[in-house]
C-alpha cells in the first residue's frame, strides 16, 4: 500500500524542499522507499 504526502504553499522560500528532503531521509533510515519530486509554479 502506498501513501502520498504533499507539501504545498503559494508563497515561495518557506522550506518545502528542505522539509521534503528531511522526510525522505527519515523514511530511508526506517528502510522505506521514497520518491521525491518538486514543482515550482511561477506566474507567466
Amino acid at each position: 500500500m502506498s501513501t502520498i504526502v504533499a507539501l504545498a504553499n503559494q508563497k515561495g522560500e518557506i522550506g518545502k524542499t528542505t522539509s521534503t528532503y528531511n522526510i525522505g531521509v527519515s523514511l530511508a533510515k526506517r528502510g522505506k522507499s521514497f520518491y521525491w519530486s518538486t514543482l515550482t509554479l511561477r506566474p507567466a
